[in-house]
């Protein structure tokens, strides 16, 4: 089985085929899966705030409806009838009123139900132990028989509570006083109060009908058949429901409060009125099937996409591999037969490649001829550098020479000039070494400022403050000794009388300090410092033997002199570096 190529070794044209393919299928599946995202949150969203909008209009209407029950009852209980009524002492401890007051509250309950089209029925107990009936039409009150025999429900929950809201209406999903109606009546409660002296005096109950529930709140949606509609009293009972979702009565309300995702969708708004809640579930997947739906479109457009680009890069490819074809013929020709390229591009990209190339391969040739002049030319200047040498030694010998006919003639100051521009030669050349010990710099110093006194006149003191344990350390050659030349030439020559030249040394750790000071006429722009050939050249020198991290200082200071501090290693520095490169 051959071995199959690495992806970098195919052609240009497959590579590009390829990266074209995986870059729209990835573009487009990366738009899909973010588009189906984006739209099942969009109508997750949508649907949340329709529903929530919709619910709190309910919940308006609703609260409107009560209201104006709540406003009916108030003129009606607190009508001077209905107050002179629960005032009346019950003087035989009936369980019924009298005549006269039965038909008052018969006439009070048939006007406000002529009002409000709502009411079903209304009950009153008085603190004194009587009870009054009314339901509308002819429904039968069978079922509330048994609170004229019985004592008044004082224990029920619902009494409790209304007794608690102290005259404040409570409102309650079923008949209190018959809890086993089947149909979805709401029961009002309310705690009548004397205005004279605020003491309870009757406890009032009107229901109303199960249509109120039916006609107000919203049935099911058509466009959604899980979509559900659920009023929840305060303990999260449900009290009325409509739809088809697969929440039982129990969930609503665990759902309503859970922060898990149970696989339904809720919006809610609660009643001022009742504190009762209003909320609508959908299951999230059927929501999410129209999602899918545009999801399969949007795959459907991502392989079409991914077609199209297959297409327009088979197109483009072919004529990008022409060109790279041609210009790979045309390098392999001249590799072949040599000599330069004479041919011309076009301006595409490609044909820019080529040019480019073209001016390279020829400069190359062009290089070539002249590299090879050259090394002739090079090979020819090391014969006549070769013939022209002069042997050290016999300079050396030469200046012994004349040294000694100096001292036979009695010429002292001749003699001492020679034997320090011997001991210069000597300390310069080294043998060819690039560093040398620090005492060595500071003889060579010595012996320049012998000969510079010699030339001046002794105008010129030397002074070395350098630490013993430094002087056996090796350093650069010429260091230090550029900077007592420049003091010399810029700082104590162009001075009127004597001058000096400081030079202390000292190691911190791992490095080594180095002060040449002068007392000579100073300079105002530092600038002028770096321009010297042999300041510039220690500075790169010791950037490159040391480091970036090491160098010069050069503070100076008009008519007072100057100073350079030298910061150096005290190890040894880049041992990669020639000589010949210092």
């Amino acid at each position: 089985m051959p071995k199959r190529k690495p992806f970098l070794q195919w052609k240009i044209r497959t590579q590009i085929l390829v990266c074209m393919m995986a870059l729209a299928l990835i573009v487009a599946l990366t738009l899909s899966f973010g588009l189906v995202r984006i739209a099942n949150n969009t109508l997750e969203t949508n649907y949340r705030v329709t529903c929530e909008n919709n619910l709190s209009v309910v919940n308006d209407v609703l609260d409107l409806r009560l209201n104006t029950i709540v406003k009916l009852v108030r003129e009606a209980v607190f009508s001077d009838d209905f107050q002179r009524i629960i005032k009346m002492p019950n003087i035989y401890n009936s369980p019924y009123f009298d005549t006269d007051s039965n038909q008052k509250l018969d006439a009070i309950w048939n006007e406000m139900e002529y009002q409000n089209d709502l009411l079903d029925s209304m009950f009153l107990f008085d603190l004194q132990g009587r009870f009054y009936k009314r339901r509308l039409g002819a429904q039968s009150t069978s079922n509330y028989q048994i609170y004229y025999t019985q004592p008044q429900p004082v224990t029920a929950d619902w009494y409790q509570k209304a007794q608690e809201a102290k005259g404040r209406e409570v409102f309650f999903g079923k008949d209190v006083l018959d809890p086993g109606q089947t149909n979805a009546r709401v029961s009002m409660v309310k705690l009548i109060y004397d205005p004279a002296d605020r003491t309870p005096k009757a406890m009032v109950i009107v229901c109303l009908r199960s249509s109120l529930l039916r006609k107000l709140l919203p049935q099911s949606d058509r466009y959604f058949k899980t979509s559900t509609f659920y009023l929840l009293d305060e303990a999260d009972r449900v009290i009325y429901s409509s739809g088809n979702a697969g929440l039982s009565d129990d969930e609503v309300g665990q759902a309503l409060h859970s922060t898990q995702d149970n696989g339904y969708l809720l919006s809610s708004t609660e009643s001022s009125i009742t504190g009762w809640t209003l909320v609508n579930a959908v299951e999230r997947k059927e929501l999410n099937a129209m999602v899918n739906r545009i999801g399969l479109s949007a795959i459907a457009l991502a392989a079409l996409l991914t077609l199209v680009a297959l297409v327009l890069s088979n197109v483009a490819t072919r004529y990008l591999n022409r060109s790279l074809t041609h210009l790979k013929k045309l390098l392999e020709e001249i590799n072949r037969k040599g000599g330069s390229i004479q041919e011309d591009f076009d301006d595409s990209e490609i044909g820019q490649i080529g040019r480019v190339l073209k001016s390279t391969y020829n400069h190359n040739l062009a290089l070539q001829e002249r590299m090879l002049k050259l090394e002739v030319q090079e090979r020819e200047s090391e014969l006549r550098l070769l013939q022209a040498q002069i042997n050290p030694h016999f300079l050396y010998n030469t200046l012994d020479s004349i040294y000694s006919s100096a001292i036979v003639s009695h010429d002292d100051q001749t003699a001492q000039m020679v034997a320090s521009l011997s001991g210069l030669f000597r300390i310069s050349l080294s043998k060819g070494k690039r560093a040398i010990t620090v005492r060595d710099e500071l003889t060579y110093i010595q012996r320049y400022m012998t000969i510079q006194n010699i030339r001046f006149q002794d105008r010129f003191a030397l002074i070395v403050d350098v630490d013993d344990n430094v002087l056996d350390l090796t350093i650069l050659k010429l260091t230090l000794q550029p900077f007592v030349e420049n003091a010399m030439i810029h700082g104590l020559e162009p001075k009127i009388g004597k001058g000096y030249i400081e030079i202390k040394g000292e190691r911190i750790d791992d490095d080594l300090y180095f002060t040449v000071s002068d007392n000579g006429v100073g300079v105002e722009d530092l600038e002028r410092f770096y321009e010297g050939y042999g300041i510039r050249n220690v500075i790169d020198r010791i950037h490159l033997f040391y480091g970036p991290t090491y160098g010069v200082e050069i503070q100076s200071t008009p008519d007072h002199g100057t100073s350079v501090r030298i910061h150096i290693s005290a190890k040894e520095g880049n041992t990669n570096v020639e000589a010949g490169d210092l």
